[in-house]
C-alpha cells in the first residue's frame, strides 16, 4: 500500500497537463510537493529519496515560480530529515575535506542494497554524509554552472540551508563562515542579489576569508569559480564595471589558493572561454591576466630583475639577463613552456593581423615567470612581432600594434625601455616608417613615464632626446606641413614630440642631464633666422620649462642659479652691462658646462624668455618664506636683474620680467625699499604707454601696479601719482570698459584708503556699471568697490541716502544681471553696515524688495530677495518688526488677491526667523490662512463637504503661498496641529489634495504627511494594536475621515506624478492604509459601513462617498461575474440578486477595497505608479503581517505576477522587474511557503483564464465576423506598407 502511495506521489511530481501540449499539471504537480513532509523521508527507500531529489532538482530549473519554490521547499525538508538524523546520532565527521567531498561508491552501494525497504534502518553517520555527497552535492555543483540566475539563486539558498542545518558534514563545515544572522553580511543572502552593490559587498567578504586558506580545493573549482564567473556576463546593468572587476578579483583571489593541477585546469578552462564566449572575450583576457598575476609557485625568492643600472651608462640598451628561478618545479616551468605559452601565442594575433593588446601583455607576464635563457630568446621575437606590423599600411593594425607595444613596455618598466627604443629605431628607418617612429615613441612615453621615478631613464635619455629633436626639425617635421602627406596618415597630422620632450625633462636627473638639454637646443639656435624653426625653437623651451618646473630632483637653489646665469647672459648681451654676482661670491656669470658666453648667438633672447618664464612658474606655484635670509640673499639679486630686464626692447622678455616681479614686491627685499619711488615712477610710465589692457604687457604692467599698492607698504603714493594713476585711459572710459584691470587697480587704491576729490566721481560710475555690466566678474569687483568705500570713507547722510536710492530704483532694471548685481550689494550692506544704520534705512529697502518679491519673472532672484527679507528681519529692531507684522497682517484682512502671496511670503521668513517668539501671532496668522484657503475654494465652486476630483486653478499662487505659510507654522508649533480650532483647516487641506496644480498638491501633501506623524500615527503603527470604533480619535485619523483620504491619494495616485510627489504618495498611503487596519483588527466581517457610527450622518456620507469615488461595486460586480459559480450566466442581468448582494457585502470586508483599487492602479503599467504602489506593498507587510496580508494576497500578487513573469515584463523596466521579484520574496517570507505558493498559483491561473477568454473572444469574433476583420486586417497592412516606405526614403535622405 505504501508502494503505491509513493508511487502515485512520483506520478504526481511528473504530471503533464491533460488539455495543453507540453504543460505542466501545475495542481497536480504542487499538491504533490504539498504532501512531502519530514517524516515521508524516513518511509522512502533509497530508490525513491533519488527519484524525489532528481526530481526537485529537475523542477529547480523550471521557469515558473511556484514550481520552483515548491521544488525548493522539498529539497529543504530533505536537509531538514538529514539534520535530524545528524543530531540523533551525533555525526561527527568533521566540516573540513581537501577535496571538497568525495563520494566512497562501494560503500554507498552496499548501503543502497541494505535499505531496500526503507533508509531510518541504517542512517548511520557515514551514510548521512554519503547521501549528501551523493544526492546533494552534485546537484549545487551543477547548479553553479547554470546560466539561469533565479535557478542559481535558489540553489545558493538551499546551499545556505544545507550549511546551517548540516555544519557537521564535510564540506559544509568551512562554509559556516560566511553565513550570518544578519542578511546584510550573509554571503549566500547577497551573492545572488538583484542589487549589484550586494553582490560586491559578498565577494569582498569572501576574498577576506579565502585569503586565510581556509576553503578546500574542489570547493573552490567545483562551486566558488562557476558561481563568480557568471557575474562577468551579468554586469549590464553596471555602468562602472564594479561588479565584473569585483568578480575577477575575487577569481584571482581563489587562485591563489589553488594547487597547480587545479590552478593549471582553471587556466586552460579560460582558454577555452575565450574561443567559446565570443562576447567576452576582453573579458576573459582580463580573468587570464588577474590569474596569471595569482601566480604563487615561486614565492619566497627574489626578483630575477636587477633593481639598480647604472644611471650614467647611456649605452645599457641589451636586453637585461634574468637570475634563474630554481623554486619554480621543472614540471611547472614544462607546462608554462610547451601548454600555456603557446596558446598565449596564438591568442596573440587575432584574424585581421591585428594585436590583441591583452594577450601581449600576457605573455610578457609568463615570460617573466620563465628562466633567463627562454626571456632573452622570447622576448626580443615578441616585440619585434608587434613592431613589425607598425610597417602597416592599416592604421588598424599600426593602432592595435601600438597599444600593445606600449602596454608591454609598461610591463617591462625602465628597465626594458632602452631596449624597445632601439628595437623600434632599428626597424622603422625610412618614408612613413618615421612617423609612425617618431608618433610611437610619443605614445611610449605618454604612456610609461607617469609611472616613473625622476632618473630611472637617465641612461637612454640622450638617445630618447635626439630622437624627438629629429622628429621636430629634421626633413620629417618638414612633411608633416605639407598638407596633402598630413591627410595620409594620422601619424603626420601632428607630432607629440613637444609633449614627449616635456615629459623627458621631467623625469631626467637635472643636475645631470641640465647642461645636455641646454646644449641640444643651443644647437638650434643658430639656425632661427628661419621663422618656422623660431617658431619650434620657442615651442620647445615652453615644453622643457614646464617639465623642469615639475621635476622633482631640482632643488630651488639651483633653479635660482640655473635661471639667474640664463638671464643675465642675455641682458649682458643686449645692453653690454657689468656683470652680477651673488653676495656669497658664487659666479652666475658661466652656465654649467660652459667655457664662456663670449660667443653672440642671434635670438638668444628666446633662452632669456624661457628663464623667465621658468622663474615666473615656479614663483606662482612655490610658497615663499618671507623669514628665510638665505633665500632673500637668492632673490634679492634676481629682483635687481629683473629691474633691469623691464628696460629690454623685447615684448616677451619685458612681459616676464613684469610677471616675474609682480610675484617678488610680496617679499621684504631690501631691493624694493632702496629702489623708493623710482621704480613706481617706472612702472607708471609704462602702463601710460597703453590705452588699452588687452596689450599682453600692459596686463602684467597693472598686475605690477596693483601687487605694489597692495603689499609694498614701504612706498608712498603720493598725490600726484595718485592723479596720474586716476587719469589713465582705463579710468576715463571705465564704463566701457570690457576688462577688469582698472577696476583690480581702483579696488588696490581704495583698500589704501587713497583719496583724492575726483575718486568720488569714479565711485558714481562704478556703481553704474555694476548694474549695466553683463560680466560677472566686472559686477563683483564693482560690488567690493562700492562696499570698500561705503564703510571706509568718509561720506554725509545726504551721499548715503543716494547711494542707497541708487540701488532701490534698480532693482526694477531690465537685465535681470543687473537686478541680481544690486541684490548682492544690498545683502552685503545689510551684513556689512551697523545695526543702527540697518534700522534707519529699513522702510527704504523693505516695500521695494516685497514688491520685487512678487513681480520678478526669475525663480533664482525671488529666493535671493527671501534670503535678503529674512537677513533684513534679523537686523531690524522690535520697533521695526511689529511694523513687519502690521503690514502682512492688514494685506490679509483685505480683498486684493496680490497682496497675500506678499503677506504669505513675508509672514513664512517672519516665522523661520522669529521661531518660538511668534507664538504671539499663531492664532491669527491661523485664522486668516483659513478664510484665505477657503476662498480660494469657493472661487473654484468645490464645496467643502465634498469631494471634488480636480479643482481649478485660480488663485494657485495665492493658495500655495498660504499652504507653505501653513507649512512652517506647523514645523515650527508641531503641537497645534490636533486642536480643535484648526479641523476646519485640515479639512480644506485633505481636500487641495485634488487640486490642479502641482506646487498645491505637493505642499499639500507634506502637511498631511506631518500631520500624521505628530498625531501618533507612526506610533501607533508599530504596535499595531486595535482601535476601539466609539472612542475620540484625532480629527483626520477618524474611520470615515481616513477612508475619504485614501480615496483622494488613490485619485492623486491614477494622476499625472513625479519622484517627489510619488514619495510623499508612498508615505500617506501608507500611513492611511495602516491606520484603517487598526479599526479591521480583530474583527470578522467587519465592512466599511460598519466602522463608521450610525449616527454620524456626516460620516456616513463621506463613507459612501469614498466608495463612490474608488468604484467598488464595479470592481465588486466584475469580481463576482468571474467566479465559478457564474460561468453559466451569459448575461449579468441573469445574476440572482441575493447572491450578487451577498458576494458584494462580503467583499466589503477590511480593507479589501483599498487593496483593489492599488491593483488596479498597479496594472496600467505606468513605471512610476508601479514603483509606488510595490514599494507600498513592502512597507506594509512589515506592518500587517502573515494575517493582516492573508485577506489580500491575490490582490497584491496579481500586479506582481504581471510584472515578473507574465509576458508583459518585455515592457517594463529591469529595474522595476527587479524591484517586484523583491517584493515576491519578501512576500513569501513573511506568508509562509505554502500559502505563498496557493495564492501565486490562483493568480497564474486567474491570469492565464483572462487571456484565454480573451483569445476565444477574439477568435469567435474572427468567426462570427470575417469581412469586418479582413478589413482589419487590409488596414493594418496598409498601414505598415506606409511605414515601409517612410522608413526607405529616411535611409535614402541620409545616404544623399
Amino acid at each position: 500500500m505504501k508502494r503505491n502511495v509513493k508511487a502515485n506521489l512520483i506520478s504526481d511530481l511528473n504530471s503533464m497537463s491533460s488539455s495543453t501540449v507540453g504543460e505542466y499539471d501545475y495542481e497536480r504537480r504542487i499538491e504533490a510537493y504539498g504532501r512531502l513532509t519530514v517524516v515521508s523521508f524516513v518511509e522512502m527507500t533509497y530508490e525513491q529519496v533519488h527519484l524525489v531529489i532528481a526530481q526537485s532538482s529537475y523542477d529547480l530549473q523550471s521557469d515558473d515560480l511556484s514550481i520552483r519554490h515548491c521544488a525548493s521547499n522539498c529539497i529543504s525538508l530533505f536537509v531538514q530529515f538529514l539534520s535530524s538524523k545528524c543530531n540523533s546520532n551525533k555525526v561527527c565527521g568533521g566540516g573540513n575535506d581537501p577535496n571538497g567531498g568525495e563520494v566512497d561508491i562501494d560503500r554507498w552501494g552496499m548501503i543502497c542494497e541494505s535499505t531496500k525497504t526503507s533508509l531510518s534502518v541504517v542512517w548511520d553517520p557515514e551514510a548521512v554524509t554519503m547521501a549528501v555527497q551523493k544526492l546533494l552535492l552534485p546537484n549545487v555543483r551543477k547548479a553553479m554552472n547554470l546560466a539561469s540566475l533565479p535557478v542559481r539563486r535558489e540553489w545558493v539558498s538551499l546551499l545556505r540551508n544545507m550549511v546551517l542545518n548540516l555544519p557537521e558534514v564535510p564540506p559544509f563545515g568551512e562554509l559556516v563562515a560566511l553565513t550570518n544572522t544578519d542578511l546584510e553580511v550573509d554571503f549566500f543572502h547577497n551573492i545572488t542579489h538583484i542589487q549589484t552593490h550586494r553582490r560586491i559587498r559578498a565577494m569582498s567578504r569572501f576574498k577576506e576569508l579565502c585569503s586565510t586558506g581556509r576553503f578546500s580545493q574542489g570547493t573552490l573549482v567545483r562551486v566558488f569559480e562557476p558561481l563568480f564567473t557568471h557575474s562577468l556576463s551579468e554586469g549590464k546593468g553596471d555602468k562602472d564595471g564594479n561588479l565584473v572587476q569585483s568578480a575577477v578579483e575575487t577569481i584571482a583571489c581563489i587562485a591563489t589558493q589553488l594547487q597547480w593541477d587545479p590552478y593549471y585546469g582553471l587556466l586552460m578552462k579560460l582558454f577555452r572561454m575565450v574561443s567559446s564566449e565570443a562576447g567576452l572575450e576582453k573579458t576573459m583576457i582580463r580573468l587570464l591576466c588577474a590569474v596569471l598575476d595569482s601566480f604563487h609557485f615561486n614565492e619566497g625568492v627574489e626578483g630575477r630583475l636587477e633593481k639598480t643600472i647604472d644611471a650614467h651608462d647611456s649605452c645599457m640598451l641589451e636586453v637585461p639577463h634574468n637570475k634563474d628561478n630554481c623554486s619554480i618545479p621543472d614540471q611547472i616551468l614544462k607546462q608554462l613552456k610547451s601548454h600555456i605559452l603557446p596558446e598565449f601565442m596564438k591568442l596573440m594575433v587575432s584574424k585581421g593581423n591585428i594585436v590583441n593588446v591583452s594577450v601581449s601583455v600576457a605573455i610578457v607576464k609568463v615570460l617573466q615567470l620563465m628562466p633567463s635563457d627562454t626571456m632573452e630568446l622570447e622576448l626580443p621575437r615578441v616585440i619585434l612581432n608587434i613592431v613589425n606590423r607598425l610597417k602597416s599600411r592599416n592604421h588598424v593594425i599600426r593602432d592595435e600594434a601600438r597599444a600593445g607595444l606600449v602596454a608591454v613596455a609598461s610591463t617591462l618598466g625602465a628597465r626594458y625601455f632602452g631596449f624597445v627604443v632601439e628595437k623600434l629605431e632599428e626597424s622603422l628607418r625610412r618614408g612613413f616608417e618615421l612617423h609612425v617612429l617618431g608618433f610611437t615613441l610619443n605614445a611610449l612615453i605618454l604612456k610609461i613615464f607617469s609611472k616613473l621615478k625622476v632618473g630611472e631613464i637617465d641612461y637612454c635619455a640622450g638617445k630618447i632626446l635626439g630622437l624627438l629633436l629629429n622628429d621636430i626639425f629634421d626633413e620629417v617635421s618638414e612633411e608633416k606641413e605639407v598638407e596633402k602627406m598630413a591627410g595620409k596618415m594620422k601619424e603626420i597630422k601632428r607630432s607629440g614630440s613637444y609633449e614627449s620632450l616635456k615629459l623627458v625633462a621631467e623625469f631626467i636627473s637635472f643636475d645631470v642631464h641640465s647642461v645636455t638639454i641646454f646644449q641640444a637646443v643651443r644647437k638650434r639656435l643658430k639656425d632661427t633666422l628661419d621663422a618656422k624653426t623660431k617658431g619650434k625653437i620657442e615651442r620647445v623651451l615652453r615644453q622643457l620649462a614646464v617639465g623642469i618646473e615639475q621635476n622633482l630632483s631640482l632643488k630651488q637653489e639651483q633653479l635660482f642659479v640655473f635661471v639667474h646665469g640664463l638671464v643675465e647672459h642675455g641682458v649682458t648681451q643686449e645692453d653690454s652691462e657689468k656683470k652680477l654676482s651673488f653676495p656669497d661670491g658664487r659666479s652666475v656669470t658661466n652656465l654649467p658646462g660652459d667655457g664662456g658666453v663670449e660667443e653672440n648667438i642671434p635670438n638668444y633672447y628666446l633662452v632669456t624668455e624661457f628663464a623667465l618664464h621658468l622663474l615666473e612658474v615656479h614663483l606662482k606655484r612655490a610658497k615663499l618664506n618671507n623669514e628665510d635670509p638665505s633665500l632673500l640673499a637668492l632673490l634679492d639679486p634676481v629682483f635687481t636683474l629683473l629691474q633691469r630686464c623691464i628696460e629690454s626692447r623685447h615684448t616677451g622678455v619685458l612681459g616676464l620680467a613684469l610677471k616675474c616681479l609682480c610675484h617678488l614686491v610680496s617679499v621684504p627685499l631690501q631691493g624694493i625699499a632702496r629702489s623708493g619711488g623710482a621704480f613706481l615712477d617706472r612702472v607708471i610710465a609704462i602702463a601710460q604707454r597703453f590705452e588699452r589692457t588687452e596689450n599682453p604687457v600692459a596686463q602684467p604692467c597693472f598686475n605690477l601696479l596693483v601687487s605694489l599698492l597692495k603689499h609694498a607698504k614701504c612706498l608712498h603714493v603720493s598725490e600726484d601719482q595718485l592723479r596720474t594713476l586716476l587719469q589713465f585711459p582705463v579710468f576715463i572710459s571705465l564704463d566701457k570698459a570690457e576688462s577688469n584691470m582698472g577696476l583690480q587697480l581702483l579696488k588696490a587704491i581704495v583698500s589704501r584708503k587713497l583719496l583724492v576729490p575726483e575718486l568720488y566721481d569714479i565711485i558714481n560710475t562704478v556703481s553704474k556699471l555694476m548694474v549695466t555690466s553683463h560680466v560677472p566678474s566686472i559686477q563683483q569687483y564693482c560690488r567690493q568697490i562700492m562696499l570698500q568705500f561705503l564703510l571706509d570713507y568718509p561720506l554725509g547722510s545726504r551721499r548715503l541716502q543716494q547711494h542707497l536710492d541708487f540701488l532701490v530704483v534698480n532693482l526694477s532694471y531690465v537685465n535681470a544681471t543687473g537686478r541680481e548685481a544690486v541684490l548682492e550689494m544690498l545683502h552685503a550692506v545689510i551684513v556689512k553696515f551697523p545695526a543702527q544704520a540697518i534700522d534707519e534705512q529699513f522702510e527704504t529697502v523693505f516695500l521695494p524688495l516685497v514688491t520685487r518679491l512678487l513681480n520678478d519673472d526669475s525663480n533664482q532672484l525671488r529666493l535671493m530677495i527671501g534670503s535678503i527679507l529674512k537677513l533684513l528681519i534679523k537686523r531690524i529692531s522690535h520697533r521695526s518688526l511689529q511694523r513687519v507684522l502690521q503690514f502682512c497682517f492688514s494685506w490679509l484682512r483685505e480683498d486684493k488677491h496680490h497682496l497675500w502671496r506678499a503677506a504669505g511670503q513675508v509672514l513664512g521668513f517672519m516665522v523661520e526667523v522669529m521661531e518660538a517668539k511668534y507664538l504671539t501671532y499663531l492664532k491669527d496668522t491661523l485664522m486668516l490662512s483659513y478664510r484665505i484657503l477657503d476662498h480660494v475654494l469657493e472661487v473654484n465652486g468645490a464645496e467643502k463637504r465634498r469631494i471634488a476630483t480636480d479643482i481649478g486653478p485660480v488663485l494657485w499662487q495665492e493658495a500655495y503661498c498660504i499652504l507653505t505659510l501653513v507649512e512652517k507654522l506647523m514645523k515650527q508649533f508641531p503641537d497645534v496641529m490636533l486642536e480643535k480650532s484648526n479641523e476646519g483647516l485640515w479639512e480644506i487641506l485633505v481636500l487641495l489634495l485634488l487640486h490642479q496644480h502641482a506646487w498645491v498638491r505637493k505642499s499639500s501633501s507634506r502637511l498631511l504627511d506631518m500631520y500624521f506623524v505628530a498625531s501618533g500615527a507612526s506610533n501607533g503603527i508599530k504596535e499595531a494594536m486595535p482601535m476601539k470604533l466609539n472612542t475620540q480619535q484625532p480629527f483626520l485619523l477618524q474611520p470615515s475621515r481616513l477612508m475619504q483620504i485614501f480615496a483622494i491619494l488613490s485619485l492623486q495616485l491614477d494622476s499625472e506624478l513625479d519622484e517627489d510627489l510619488a514619495s510623499l504618495l508612498e508615505k500617506n498611503l501608507f500611513f492611511s492604509i495602516s491606520t484603517l487596519h487598526r479599526f479591521f483588527h480583530g474583527k470578522d466581517k467587519l465592512s466599511w459601513m460598519d466602522v463608521v457610527h450610525e449616527k454620524d450622518s456626516e460620516a456616513q456620507g463621506r463613507a459612501r462617498e469614498a466608495l463612490d469615488m474608488l468604484k467598488v461595486e464595479d470592481l465588486m460586480l466584475k469580481e463576482f461575474c468571474r467566479l465559478p459559480q457564474m460561468n453559466n450566466f451569459h448575461r449579468v442581468s441573469a445574476i440572482p440578486g441575493n447572491s450578487m448582494k451577498e458576494t458584494l457585502d462580503i467583499k466589503y470586508y477590511g480593507l479589501y477595497p483599498i487593496f483593489k483599487t492599488l491593483e488596479k492602479i498597479a496594472l496600467k503599467s505606468n513605471d512610476l505608479q508601479m514603483t509606488t504602489v510595490f514599494h507600498l506593498y513592502d512597507g506594509l507587510l512589515i506592518h500587517l503581517g502573515k494575517d493582516g496580508v492573508q485577506p489580500y494576497l491575490c490582490s497584491m500578487l496579481c500586479p506582481l505576477h504581471r510584472t515578473s513573469e507574465s509576458t508583459t515584463a518585455r515592457t517594463v523596466s529591469a529595474e522595476l522587474r527587479t524591484l517586484a521579484e523583491a517584493v515576491l520574496g519578501r512576500i513569501r517570507e513573511t506568508v509562509g511557503f505554502e500559502d505563498f505558493v496557493h495564492a501565486y498559483n490562483e493568480t497564474r491561473k486567474k491570469t492565464k483564464d483572462i487571456r484565454e477568454t480573451r483569445k476565444r473572444a477574439k477568435k469567435l469574433k474572427v468567426l462570427l465576423d470575417p469581412m469586418a476583420h479582413a478589413k482589419r486586417k487590409i488596414k493594418l497592412n496598409a498601414k505598415r506598407q506606409i511605414q515601409k516606405r517612410k522608413k526607405r526614403m529616411d535611409i535614402h535622405l541620409q545616404q544623399r
